[in-house]
């Protein structure tokens, strides 16, 4: 794993970046979770004792039944395949592929379709999830660290984690700096600024992709 510091005039910000090897993956009885970056970074997901975290699921069957998490938020993104969300006593949400939808963990869920997604799960703060479509050799610059603006930041930091979906190069807030991802690749930014910053990726290939970014404001 790859850690750094930048301190930039007046602003502070580490990135780590977390290569698809590093990475941990549970079985269930539905399929596999693979755990791609969860703050506190000693906080263990069974014990429920996290601030957010991110993960991707492999479902595997048609119809599946979502563990119960009280008193945590979630939002759900397919990115390969399509899934239907019954939330009881709730909504329905149809999603296809990089659509969302945001429940409360304690709902009782089913879900139909055989999909791989993407899981934002947050206990404080608010959180935003976002699929980037970038076309073939295209350069999109994504802003970060901007939930909120500048409201009440004492005591809160920001964090973002990126998912690259296929080989892509990043360049970084204000540092003459370009390094190179590859699928399945994590990086995770975190800040207590929130003033005016943003990444470049660039794809290299010729033909479509996605970067997804979860965003999460949150107590220090």
């Amino acid at each position: 794993m790859d850690i750094s510091y930048y301190n930039l005039p007046m602003r502070t910000f580490e990135y780590k970046i977390i290569r698809r090897e590093e990475l941990t993956t549970s079985v269930w009885s539905g399929g596999t979770t693979t755990q791609l970056a969860i703050y506190p970074p000693d906080a263990v997901y069974g014990e429920r004792n996290f601030v957010w975290r991110v993960s991707s699921a492999k479902v595997a069957i048609e119809e599946s039944t979502f563990t119960p998490l009280p008193g945590i938020a979630r939002i759900i993104m397919p990115i390969e395949g399509e899934m239907d969300l019954i939330h009881e006593g709730h909504h329905r949400a149809s999603l296809k592929p990089f659509e969302q939808d945001s429940f409360m963990g304690d709902w009782q869920t089913r879900c139909y379709g055989k999909v791989t997604d993407f899981n934002l799960m947050t206990t404080q703060g608010r959180a935003t999830l976002n699929a980037m479509e970038l076309h073939p050799f295209s350069e999109k610059e994504i802003p970060v660290f901007s939930i909120g603006n500048n409201e009440g930041i004492d005591g809160e930091c920001f964090s973002e984690v990126f998912y690259f979906l296929s080989p892509t190069k990043v360049k970084l807030p204000n540092v003459n700096e370009e390094f190179s991802v590859e699928r399945g690749d994590v990086l995770l930014l975190q800040s207590e600024y929130s003033e005016g910053q943003s990444i470049k990726v660039l794809n290299p290939l010729n033909t479509d992709t996605h970067v997804i970014q979860a965003s999460v404001r949150h107590k220090k």
